[in-house]
């Protein structure tokens, strides 16, 4: 969850850290949108890295690669899936720096082994078992920290089948370091030109809950109606009923993400989608809800979920 102190700041510098207005509701963005954005960010990240591993003298010094090839992946979370876990701060920057951290030490472990010690067949054996190794290891780490990023594991296989990343010993842990800040700071700079990233900077939260009102089915059920009521399908057999003062809404929170099902009845159809707006619903705050946007049955569906996030909270406390 994104600070609330972001919202102190200059709004230039605060749009640029992922911060929005919640009283403002977020742009629904159409596919092609999307994937223009992806792309300039994915070309933009990956070219700035490539220049600086071009040009850099320190880099060449120690014989680095021109970039290393698991931020090519980093690069698809990153601008293609902006709101995964996997693609925030905390899992992009720790995940490369466990994930060398890994392979770097299981490298000096495994592959250091002097030459007249083994065989060349032995040394083949010791080298893919290195990097089995780093990258299981790699991801117990990542598990263990919360800070699972996919393309970590990619980062702790190159420390131990790469010859030129193996020579960098060290060294290849500040260059993941750098590099992985470089693309943080590019996905910042490109995703809030249109889009919102990051979601959060360092742990995810459940909580304010964006209730997306496209996808929110219809409300309580009315008062004066308390019998079953049976949906017909078109072949004439009937659905499982449904009580009309039977509330039906679940909130799950995982400790990664929080998802809210509203699946009320009113009469003998379930109503329509309400529009395309979101609201958030943030229990440590009173509920608000803009005046002609929800009907009473709708608001009567929000303020319940509300309600249930507040004992979630209390009880978590």
């Amino acid at each position: 969850m994104l600070n609330p102190s972001l919202a102190s700041l200059p709004t230039f510098l605060s749009r640029w850290l992922g911060y929005r207005d919640p009283s403002q509701p977020l742009k629904n963005h159409k596919t092609w949108r999307i994937c223009i954005w992806s792309f300039i960010g994915a070309w933009l990240g990956i070219a700035v890295l490539e220049i600086i591993g071009t040009y850099s003298p320190q880099l060449h010094e120690y014989h680095s690669p021109l970039v290393i090839a698991s931020f090519g992946a980093s690069a698809v979370l990153l601008y293609g899936s902006i709101d995964a876990p996997l693609s925030q701060p905390r899992n992009a920057f720790f995940g490369h720096i466990f994930g060398a951290l890994v392979g770097v030490i299981i490298n000096k472990l495994f592959t250091q082994v002097p030459t007249h010690w083994s065989s060349a067949e032995q040394q083949v054996i010791v080298q893919w078992v290195a990097g089995s190794t780093a990258v299981a290891l790699a991801i117990v780490v990542m598990q263990l920290t919360v800070t699972v990023h996919p393309p970590g594991g990619a980062t702790a296989l190159i420390a131990t089948v790469d010859d030129k990343v193996i020579a960098m010993g060290w060294y290849y842990i500040g260059v993941v370091a750098m590099s992985a800040c470089i693309q943080i700071v590019m996905a910042c700079l490109v995703n809030n030109i249109d889009r919102k990233y990051p979601s959060y900077w360092w742990r995810p939260a459940s909580l304010p809950l964006k209730i997306d009102l496209g996808n929110l089915s219809t409300a309580l059920p009315s008062p004066s109606s308390h019998h079953h009521h049976q949906h017909n399908k078109a072949d004439g057999s009937s659905s499982p009923t449904h009580s009309q003062n039977e509330e039906e809404i679940v909130v799950d929170m995982d400790g990664d993400t929080a998802t809210t099902h509203a699946s009320i009845y009113e009469g003998n159809e379930p109503k329509s989608p309400i529009n395309n707006n979101a609201i958030l619903l943030d229990p440590t705050q009173p509920l608000h809800i803009p005046d002609n946007l929800l009907d009473a049955n709708d608001i009567a569906t929000l303020k319940a979920i509300h309600q249930k996030l507040t004992d979630l909270v209390a009880k978590s406390d």
